[in-house]
């Protein structure tokens, strides 16, 4: 087999192979040819100077002559030399042509570049795509019976049905928001996979019969696995031989239109039912054909439907790949000092282009960086294994072709050593940025206003509540009678005991006019004991009045609906406390423990709701961990920021919660203007400086923390 990166290029005569069949569309300004190879159902797109180009390549004309007509044609927009190389390697690379020896395929790459990104996506674990078989018959049955779902008349209903379900969702928008709270549990999990499974089938099932209403193929399909989570696929590039761009754009929304419909059916049904197992089931497909949907596959960032969308309504064929030649130029220009390429596009289109091709440079960095902590993350030693594999491979292809010097062209020795110098300086000042600059965000938990002290007033005697003294919100003075109780038995035993004490003493002096000494110490011991016994009884008795032990106000709601119950001893009846004394308390995650206790007596930023903020200081925080919430509003259930799982009931006939993590009960001092203005419940946030996370890290924990809390929550960890 003949070595073509050898080869003197220059005088070869290829030509294209017969079955290419190029169909050209316009874009405003701008002419573009699409070339379709049927026998492997590939599509490409090039401009008009590549296919002036290779229209000459009839194996006749050398590539230098080719080169050469081209720019007599077209002048300054003509390919120079070397980009005619590049176009001919990449016409060798995809079996295009035949250069005089037979027709060159996929096992002939020119200049290693496409064995390089084979041997990377081989290398890289969190992102696995199996194709699958040929759906293509399949979906021409399933568009005979099927087909309709896309008619004019179905679009119709769709956005009826939608309508209906974006009506159901805000008169329901309480009972929506409380929903979430068992989506990732232990017992749910297995059926949420199930209902991401079979939705994703049904979206690209929409894909493939929009392809097939306007008569395009689907000659491919399979599954792709993003850090094993599977995601089906299938190739409806035929697309681009459709003539209308709003042909395109409906097979690119057909998927998200299919299941959106599902999630408004759902959406629809879900208050209507009352087994709490099958609203689950329904809301799994509420959340996966809506939320789930929207956030993959309607990201233009990436290449899912929502790019195609948007490139079709710009009228910018190739977007992707436009942009992503203009982010790498930026590279190769500092790298390699090669000059920078030029946009083929003019105006707005131009600077969309750049736009776009520096936040998916960004997207695709934050994407792979959260992909491989959330690998370590869950899968321990092993995901940090994985995590570098998947980091090599990312690297692996730009550090080959710098080695190789193949960045457009031969590079000179010179510019290797540049890209490798500068290459190396630029990782160095990441890493270094990462290690020492200072995350720029607060670390923030979530506070809620208390009374400090609370005094809670329990029965100390079991009784019957015979009068109730005060009401909710009344102020009262330290000593002040609240509440009596009633216990009819205690007075009872009070008054035979004092009964007994009375015949013991009558007893003691008979014995003593008797001389009977030891009968007289038997009636003092007895006596002594039925004074002790008194002594209880009487105090149990004086506990039957409950007094404020302070000056404040009475915490208690319908009171006097409690006259004549029961209540043991240890049973709260009402609360006592000071609107002058409050603090406000905190829940604190264990990975910033310690960063709360050396910060004690320092001040904390304060923020709560129609407060203006302020300042306090953190006074102490509790040296034991917490399971159980201290709060019920600080849990997701109840409108709060913190992860639980359902323990299990409470006496009451309530749900019981448990912090998926545990976590520290922080107290911070309230300065004692605002404890009066401050209401007891009132939540918010307090945030600490970071000073001491470098940015780096603080990535690291705000995605790690985040996985860790949502694994643990499904009971996967």
């Amino acid at each position: 087999m003949l070595d073509y990166s050898t080869r003197d290029l220059s005088s070869a005569r290829p030509r294209l192979i017969d079955e290419i069949v190029v169909i050209p569309q316009h874009y405003g300004h701008r002419t573009l040819f699409h070339l379709e190879v049927p026998s492997k159902s590939r599509f490409y797109r090039v401009g008009e100077a590549e296919y002036t180009f290779l229209s000459l390549l009839d194996g006749n004309t050398t590539i230098a002559g080719a080169v050469t007509e081209t720019a007599r044609v077209l002048g300054r927009d003509a390919l120079t030399q070397q980009e005619g190389f590049a176009v001919c390697r990449w016409l060798i690379e995809r079996g295009m042509v035949d250069m005089g020896y037979g027709t060159v395929g996929d096992s002939i790459d020119l200049d290693g570049s496409a064995q390089l990104k084979k041997i990377a996506a081989g290398m890289n674990p969190l992102w696995i795509k199996k194709k699958i078989g040929n759906p293509d018959k399949l979906l021409t049955t399933l568009h005979n019976w099927f087909g309709w779902v896309h008619s004019p008349l179905a679009i119709v209903v769709w956005f009826i049905v939608v309508a209906a379900a974006i009506g159901t969702l805000l008169g329901n928008a309480d009972q929506f928001v409380a929903a979430p709270q068992g989506l990732l549990s232990q017992s749910n999990w297995l059926w949420l996979v199930v209902s991401w499974l079979v939705l994703k089938v049904i979206h690209e099932l929409g894909h493939g019969l929009a392809a097939k209403r306007y008569g395009g193929k689907v000659p491919e399909a399979g599954v792709a696995f993003v850090l094993l989570i599977p995601m089906a696929y299938v190739d409806v590039t035929s697309s681009y031989r459709f003539r209308s761009r709003w042909h395109r754009i409906h097979t690119a929304l057909a998927g998200m239109y299919v299941e959106l419909f599902m999630a408004a059916i759902a959406t629809i049904a879900w208050p209507l039912v009352e087994s709490q197992e099958v609203r689950s089931q329904l809301y799994n497909v509420m959340f996966t054909a809506s939320v789930s949907t929207v956030f993959f596959n309607a990201n233009a960032l990436m290449r899912f439907d929502g790019y195609f969308v948007l490139a079709d309504l710009l009228n910018i064929p190739n977007l992707y790949t436009d942009a992503q030649q203009y982010t790498s130029g930026i590279w190769k220009r500092v790298l390699l000092g090669e000059p920078r390429r030029k946009i083929e596009w003019r105006g707005w289109k131009a600077w969309t282009v750049r736009i776009y091709g520096v936040l998916a440079a960004v997207w695709r960095v934050l994407v792979s960086a959260s992909l491989a902590i959330a690998a370590s993350v869950m899968f321990h030693g092993a995901g940090i294994v994985l995590s570098v594999i998947a980091l090599a491979g990312w690297l692996f292809v730009p550090v080959m072709q710098i080695a190789r010097g193949k960045f457009q062209g031969n590079a000179t020795f010179g510019s290797r050593s540049r890209g490798l110098v500068v290459g190396t300086a630029v990782i160095a000042a990441i890493v270094a940025g990462a290690w020492f600059i200072p995350w720029p965000g607060d670390r923030t938990v979530p506070a809620i206003v208390q009374f400090e002290p609370l005094s809670v007033m329990r029965a100390e005697s079991a009784g019957f509540i015979d009068q109730v003294l005060v009401k909710d919100g009344q102020q009262v003075e330290a000593g002040q009678i609240l509440v009596r109780l009633r216990n009819d038995e205690l007075n009872v035993q009070r008054e035979e005991l004092e009964f007994e004490i009375a015949r013991s003493a009558a007893s003691q002096r008979v014995f003593q006019q008797q001389n009977a000494i030891a009968s007289v110490q038997i009636e003092q011991r007895n006596q002594l004991e039925k004074q002790r016994q008194l002594d209880e009884r009487n105090q149990q008795l004086a506990a039957l009045e409950i007094r404020a032990p302070h000056t404040g106000r009475v915490l208690a709601r319908d009171l006097t609906s409690r006259l004549n119950t029961y209540v043991d001893v240890g049973d709260p009846i009402l609360e006592v406390a000071n609107d002058a004394e409050k603090e406000i308390q905190i829940s604190i995650p264990q990975p910033d423990i310690d960063a709360y206790r050396d910060s004690l007596r320092e001040p904390v930023h304060v923020y709560l709701p129609g407060v203006d903020n302020f300042d306090a200081r953190l006074s102490r925080v509790d040296p034991r961990a917490l399971r159980a919430p201290k709060h019920q509003a600080f849990c997701v259930p109840n409108g709060g920021p913190i992860s639980v799982v359902i323990s299990g009931s409470s006496e009451e006939g309530g749900t019981e919660y448990e912090y998926v993590t545990p976590r520290f009960l922080g107290h911070v001092a309230l300065p004692d203007e605002l404890s009066p203005q401050l209401r007891s419940g009132q939540s918010g946030y307090i945030s600490l400086p970071t000073n001491d996370i470098s940015l780096g890290r603080g990535v690291y924990r705000l995605v790690a923390t985040w996985v860790e809390e949502k694994t643990r929550e499904a009971g996967l960890q």
